[in-house]
């Protein structure tokens, strides 16, 4: 069951984000908004699907600009775009509540994989571990992204 701070911080995100996509909000609002440093801490304290949310709409301010669009005084691509990233996390969002469990696993172990590929960690069985020691992904797919190296760690 969600804690009641993923509950106020999920409705915050929905609101907002259905007024930016109903032109009620703009996106530099929105922008604001999530970079309110009262609102990064509630960030932290909700599940990951969240977390994008939040930081989605804190990147609405850096979106691509169609340069066309705005000599003409348009923004309909900037609009896309940002309805487009609330459907997709709407999506996200979805697919986590309907079983948080494998959500976090498929999402922890590509993380895991990503880092090791990019070489971003010294300690991938580090990090590997401590994601096995939060319950974000289990022992066995720890052992799947790094083979041996999880097999010797442990």
């Amino acid at each position: 069951m969600p804690e009641p701070i993923s509950d106020r911080l999920r409705s915050d995100l929905h609101r907002t984000w259905n007024d930016v996509s109903t032109g009620h909000l703009s996106r530099a609002a929105a922008a604001d908004w999530a970079a309110n440093p009262d609102r990064a801490v509630d960030c932290f304290s909700g599940p990951e699907p969240l977390h994008q949310a939040w930081l989605l709409l804190h990147d609405l301010r850096r979106a691509p600009l169609d340069e066309a669009a705005i000599i003409s005084g348009g923004h309909h691509e900037r609009d896309e775009l940002a309805a487009r990233w609330h459907r997709q996390w709407r999506a996200e969002l979805a697919r986590y509540d309907a079983d948080p469990l494998t959500w976090n696993r498929d999402y922890w172990s590509a993380y895991l994989r990503r880092t090791i590929e990019a070489g971003h960690h010294h300690a991938p069985a580090r990090l590997a571990a401590r994601l096995v020691e939060h319950g974000l992904i289990l022992d066995q797919d720890a052992a799947a992204v790094l083979g041996d190296a999880w097999t010797q760690s442990t």
